[in-house]
């Protein structure tokens, strides 16, 4: 065998390795398992039509791809949501719900890899189905707490936000998709400049201007609601507000809202968001820990 390299963006683990990430699973399945979730096995690859449901624009350019023999258009799974809402629609139409289940499986990007980064990595994660309103958010989100507690790390916050918010105010701008999704971008970069400039040449009413230019650095408790001077004339954004209000005081009751900061800057980059989205990070790391959110059109789909 004359190359002894393999493909870029993947890694071998060596005993140690193994050891370190057999004990991490083993520890948010207990987590897992102590809420009363269930796990379940999806395959590693899907038909694109699957694999790419509310993925989006962008995420589509990181799919592994491949043909089958029969000409079926085959993708290497990028997440693993999507595959439980289609093993939800086909194997659970009958069951009682909620239902709780969990996953840990590889997944596949093809991204540039870079610090923390791979074309396949491990995911773990949760889906409550056939539950709504702020203690069915709330309890997904106390999950996320205890696997970071339980793992060890102290330095961590999750940041969180009602994406309704962020769509409603758009909704009201007359832009193309490419325009708004360019926004979305931007606010979720937190790029400043580029978020003014582009803003700057749309005819836009300046309360709505100002909102959009101030989302990326909206950080911090409830009192953020208050500096977004065009929150309080749109309704659906209003509504959407009010549930992240009832959804952070049933974390107060859980325990675990001093783990919690609003950011209006987290929009998550998948389509099938609908409600409230989440994200974990510590100062001490240099990316992401974990990212979710409710999605309620997706099993439907």
């Amino acid at each position: 065998m004359k190359n002894k390299k393999i493909p870029k963006g993947l890694r071998d683990l060596l005993p140690e390795e193994v050891k370190i990430k057999r004990r991490i699973e083993e520890k948010i399945k207990n987590v897992f398992q102590s809420f009363g979730y269930d796990e379940v096995i999806t395959p590693t690859f899907e038909y694109l039509e699957v694999a790419s449901k509310g993925a989006g624009g962008k995420s589509l350019d990181e799919l592994f791809l491949f043909l089958d023999r029969e000409g079926g258009i085959l993708s290497l799974r990028p997440e693993i949501t999507a595959s439980i809402a289609r093993l939800t629609a086909t194997h659970l139409k009958e069951a009682d719900f909620p239902r709780r289940l969990y996953y840990i499986a590889n997944v596949f990007r093809h991204i540039e890899p870079h610090q923390a980064q791979y074309r396949e990595f491990w995911q773990s994660g949760i889906e409550l189905l056939g539950v709504s309103g702020e203690w069915a958010d709330a309890e997904v989100i106390t999950i996320a707490v205890k696997t970071l507690r339980e793992l060890g790390l102290d330095q961590f916050k999750i940041s969180i936000n009602q994406i309704a918010i962020f769509n409603s105010i758009l909704n009201e701008i007359d832009l193309s998709q490419d325009d708004k999704w360019l926004i979305r971008d931007l606010v979720e970069r937190k790029d400043l400049v580029a978020l003014g400039g582009f803003l700057e040449t749309i005819p836009l009413p300046d309360e709505i201007k100002m909102t959009i230019k101030r989302l990326p650095v909206l950080h911090g408790g409830l009192e953020i609601l208050d500096k977004m001077p065009y929150l309080q004339k749109n309704r659906g954004a209003c509504e959407a507000a009010e549930e992240i209000i009832r959804v952070y005081d049933t974390l107060k009751l859980f325990g675990v809202a001093d783990s919690i900061v609003l950011d209006m800057g987290v929009l998550r980059g998948l389509d099938y968001y609908t409600g409230l989205v989440f994200e974990g990070y510590s100062p001490d790391l240099g990316y992401g820990l974990l990212g979710g959110g409710r999605y309620n059109k997706l099993v439907g789909q």
